[in-house]
């Protein structure tokens, strides 16, 4: 009973990992034919984007 479970597991991630894999990589793959950087589309994140006070009102401080 638990080789079973196992295998169900392993074949549940397995596929999922491939399916990721085929998804992400055929767009940066259409990217890459297609000439985009996709590396300029990426957003740095600094504590500034962080909205204090809103985040104060939520907690209810």
């Amino acid at each position: 009973m638990k080789n079973s479970n196992m295998n169900d597991w392993i074949t549940y991630y397995s596929v999922t990992f491939v399916i990721f894999l085929l998804l992400f990589g055929g767009i940066w793959t259409s990217g890459l034919f297609t000439g985009v950087e996709w590396q300029d589309y990426w957003i740095e994140f600094h504590w500034s984007m962080v909205n204090i006070k809103e985040l104060k009102q939520i907690i209810g401080l």
